[in-house]
């Protein structure tokens, strides 16, 4: 068995797969062990991929160590390298979504082990709970999103759209949900051909740093961002979701 990368290994490391200014790296180390770090870096985000690949039969990369430099507060995540390229299409997508989304929900919505969510719209300087999560309810969900609001927007808004949320984003269920999903976080390696001669692909869903436990709702309306200039992706996203 491969040894772990060392934080010296992974320092030294020169074959990058993330953008050069990408706050937290990504780094492919031999052929074996490709390593998320940086002080952004979730550990949840492991977690995450561990409860996928338990409890569904989504491919996810394997997890192989998390640990934390106490002296950078650098988090790493060493995972599995997925060969194979971003990917814009594929048929297996549907029923990869379908399984995931057939876990069955715990009694709170919030990341794995009960803890707060880790979208942008729950993020608060305070990590008060009441916006941050895990909440108990939709209603309680929907209560911190306009809590977070009341941060940046005018009042008037704040009311506006709580008379908008709270009588349309209601008795959703709760669903296990990437939080990210758009092509840069597919990956397509061919694998071979069937007897009929077709070409086979395995295809991995990777960065599962804002997966949690979300109303039905919020991987389409998620995925709809990464579509504002993707036309193709959005058609799409209508057979996926």
């Amino acid at each position: 068995m491969d040894e772990i990368p060392t934080i010296d290994q992974i320092k030294a490391a020169t074959e990058l797969l993330s953008p050069e200014d990408a706050t937290m790296k990504v780094v492919k180390i031999g052929t074996k062990f490709a390593v998320k770090f940086g002080r952004a870096v979730s550990l949840v985000e492991a977690e995450s991929m561990r409860f996928v690949a338990s409890n569904t039969s989504v491919p996810v990369p394997e997890v192989f160590a998390t640990f934390s430099d106490p002296q950078t507060k650098i988090n790493y995540i060493v995972m599995e390298f997925m060969p194979g390229q971003s990917l814009d299409i594929a048929k297996q997508l549907n029923d990869i979504m379908k399984n995931l989304r057939e876990v069955e929900p715990p009694n709170y919505l919030g990341s794995v082990g009960n803890q707060a969510l880790p979208d942008g719209v729950f993020w608060d300087p305070d990590l008060d709970k009441a916006i941050t999560g895990p909440f108990t309810s939709e209603s309680a969900l929907n209560e911190g999103i306009i809590q977070h609001l009341t941060r940046t927007e005018a009042p008037g808004q704040v009311q506006l759209l709580r008379e908008l949320i709270s009588s349309t984003l209601i008795d959703h269920k709760a669903v296990f949900t990437h939080g990210d999903f758009q092509p840069k976080n597919i990956m397509i390696e061919e694998v071979g051909q069937n007897q009929d001669g077709q070409r086979l692909f395995k295809i991995t869903v990777i960065d599962w740093e804002n997966s949690g436990w979300y109303p039905e709702y919020w991987e389409f309306c998620n995925a709809m961002i990464g579509a504002t200039f993707r036309p193709d992706w959005l058609v799409l996203l209508r057979r996926i979701l």
